[in-house]
């Protein structure tokens, strides 16, 4: 007999909405409420800004039932199966724009995502401690191309100098032809490819699965979730979102680290 959570799909933001990167874990109660979800047939994924090895310490508590939109949509990766199901790469542009920022904020260390491997240029203290603190590590690299295959980049900076950096993309590059850039933290500032957000890769999955969209619940916290959040009819945000984002869902839960997607698979319980 088919489970209550059978072809429905959850796909969850990891930091902030999933996991409480301020103390570094999972809260408990998400991890027993994915296990009941999936033991019910549901199909749980994560849809992230991360790369597939910075995933990977969530396993196997919170192990994904379908292949996870990784890269901020950028890549459909499949870890029960371990290979990348699609995959949309930057355009050459994306060096161009990195070497004006780097002339602008030498002091920015930029993390590469290509596929299955992740790496950085010019690592920098600061850089370190993004590492650490939001386990997104990796090997430096000397400053050269980025490889065929690279997906998205980002920016690591301090607070402020990420302020002034995201300002000065916004002010050169209003609308860049062939590239996004969003912010996924206050330390992070992203270049993914033009049309390519959670929303997009959640399309992909969708069709992979021949999921109708009714059958499709997303949860996220930031800017970057927004594409999603705007996409799906069933959207939803923890308590810290930004206000602007919870007016664009469903409806918003408790916090984080009390555990929000708990609270969503609770209510996805009472209306299957």
């Amino acid at each position: 007999m088919p489970g209550k959570f059978e072809n429905v799909l959850l796909a969850c933001d990891v930091d902030g909405t999933i996991y409480n990167g301020k103390v570094g874990t999972v809260p408990p109660r998400n991890i027993e409420a994915v296990s009941y979800f999936k033991k019910n047939g549901g199909l749980f994924t994560l849809a992230t800004g991360r790369s597939v090895p910075n995933a990977r310490f969530l396993f196997p508590e919170l192990f994904p039932s379908a292949p996870c939109v990784m890269a901020n949509g950028t890549l459909l990766y499949d870890y029960q199966k371990e290979q990348v199901c699609a995959a949309v790469n930057l355009p050459k542009e994306a060096w161009d724009v990195a070497c004006r920022v780097m002339e602008a904020f030498p002091k920015t260390a930029i993390k590469v995502m290509a596929g299955e491997e992740v790496f950085y240029y010019s690592t920098t203290p600061f850089c370190q401690w993004v590492q650490d603190t939001f386990g997104i590590g990796g090997p430096e690299r000397a400053f050269a191309p980025f490889p065929e295959n690279t997906n998205k980049i980002l920016f690591c900076n301090p607070r402020e100098e990420s302020q002034k950096l995201v300002a000065f993309c916004k002010e050169t590059w209003p609308e860049h032809e062939s590239l996004e850039m969003v912010s996924s933290s206050p330390y992070l500032y992203e270049v993914l490819p033009k049309g390519a957000n959670k929303a997009t890769g959640i399309e992909m999955l969708m069709n992979l699965l021949s999921l109708p969209e009714d059958r499709v619940f997303v949860m996220g916290d930031y800017y970057n979730d927004e594409p999603m959040l705007r996409r799906f009819a069933h959207s939803f945000a923890p308590a810290g979102a930004p206000e602007d984002l919870k007016a664009l869902c469903e409806r918003s839960f408790g916090p984080c680290e009390d555990g929000a997607v708990a609270d969503l698979i609770e209510y996805l319980d009472h209306i299957f």
